[in-house]
C-alpha cells in the first residue's frame, strides 16, 4: 500500500456513506467523470482504463480469498479427528441370521409404537377434561372459582381467583 493509495479514505468514506449500495455510487462517480471532466471524451480509452484498474483489484480479491480459503482449510484438517483406518475386520451376518435380526428388529419397533399409541389415547371418557367446557372461552375473571379443574380450587382460604398467567 503506498502512502498515497489511503490519502483520501475519509473523503470516499463519506461519500459512499451517503449511498445505498456500491451500484449508486458508482453512478455518482461516472457521472461527475463525464461532467466534470474529460475522461469519457475518447470512450474507447476510457473504457480501457476502467477494465485495467477493475482487473486489478479483481485479481487481489481473489488472492485474498484464496489465501482465506487456504488458512480455514487448514484450521478445519488441524481441528478434525485424524482418519480412520480405512480397513478393519467387521463379521457379516449370513443372510438367514440377517432376516431373523431384522424381524426382531420389526417386532420391537411395532411393540414401541403401539405402547405409545395406547398412552396418547385421549382420556376425555373417564371424565378427566370434562371441567374445561365449563369455563370455555370466557376470560378467567368470569370463570367459576368453586369449579372442578380451576386454579384456585386448590387454595382453601383464598377470597379471590388468582391467575397465573393462562390467559
Amino acid at each position: 500500500m503506498s502512502s498515497d493509495e489511503g490519502r483520501f479514505d475519509g473523503i470516499l468514506l463519506g461519500v459512499a456513506q451517503q449511498h445505498q449500495g456500491i451500484d449508486p455510487l458508482l453512478e455518482t462517480f461516472f457521472s461527475f467523470m463525464y461532467r466534470k471532466t474529460d475522461f469519457f471524451t475518447k470512450p474507447d480509452l476510457a473504457k480501457q482504463a476502467i477494465d485495467r484498474h477493475v482487473a486489478k483489484y479483481v485479481t487481489l480479491a481473489q488472492e485474498r480469498q484464496k489465501k482465506a480459503d487456504a488458512e480455514a482449510a487448514k484450521r478445519a484438517a488441524s481441528a478434525a479427528p485424524p482418519p480412520a483406518s480405512k480397513s478393519r475386520v467387521e463379521e457379516l451376518p449370513d443372510e438367514e441370521d440377517e432376516a431373523a435380526y431384522q424381524a426382531k428388529l420389526n417386532a420391537e419397533k411395532q411393540a414401541r409404537e403401539a405402547k405409545l399409541a395406547a398412552e396418547r389415547k385421549p382420556v376425555i371418557a373417564q371424565g378427566h377434561f370434562n371441567h374445561m367446557s365449563e369455563n370455555f372461552g370466557r376470560p378467567p375473571e368470569h370463570a367459576d372459582p368453586h369449579a372442578a379443574g380451576s386454579p384456585s380450587h386448590h387454595r382453601q382460604g383464598s377470597s379471590s381467583p388468582q391467575h397465573h398467567g393462562y390467559y
